[in-house]
């Protein structure tokens, strides 16, 4: 098996519910296009094996569907178990080495599956830092050149809503301020 460790980006955003005890999230994950360029093999069973002729680029992206229950959730803490479940695709291609000429491409479908802990910092009432982690399972998955099962984790940085509505207020009030000035003599 082919056990690598991939750089997942991400973001997503939702809405809390009952009380904020609750949340929904809606996610966009990619993998870097062009972060697996197989041109050197370093394992044990194929060492020091160098491939001249081609190499294979890998683009994976997917979008989930996250429900978080807030199981701690009060001014500075956050902490909950999430779980998700997503629809995606790779795409693979084999690139000619000196110049660029794809020899083949195949494009394939999974259905990722996650479960995991997250926990918040509130650093201010508008910022905060997050960690999360947790396993990932393809409930299905069709032709997949590489398996993406296994352990994940994750850091984070997240705007609070508050950072909006005060903005929104701030430049309410600015406003109101301006016309009452330029409504004086």
């Amino acid at each position: 098996m082919d056990k690598k460790l991939v750089n997942i980006w991400g973001v997503n955003t939702g809405i809390k519910f009952g009380r904020g005890r609750h949340e929904l999230n809606i996610g966009y994950y990619w993998l870097t296009f062009n972060s697996f360029l197989r041109l050197l093999d370093l394992r044990k069973d194929a060492s020091k094996v160098i491939n001249i002729n081609y190499y294979t680029k890998t683009d994976l992206y997917f979008f989930s569907l996250m429900y978080r229950p807030n199981l701690i959730d009060n001014r500075r803490w956050r902490f909950s178990i999430p779980v998700e479940l997503g629809i995606g695709a790779t795409q693979s291609t084999d690139n000619k080495l000196l110049n660029d000429l794809m020899i083949w491409r195949r494009n394939d479908f999974f259905m990722p599956t996650q479960i995991g802990a997250y926990l918040k910092w509130k650093a201010t009432r508008w910022v905060g830092f997050s960690i999360q982690g947790g396993y990932r399972y393809a409930l299905y998955q069709q032709n997949l050149p590489t398996n993406y099962n296994g352990a994940y984790y994750s850091l984070g940085f997240t705007m609070e809503s508050e950072i909006f509505t005060d903005s929104y207020q701030w430049a309410k009030k600015s406003l109101k301020k301006r016309k009452e000035q330029r409504g004086k003599p």
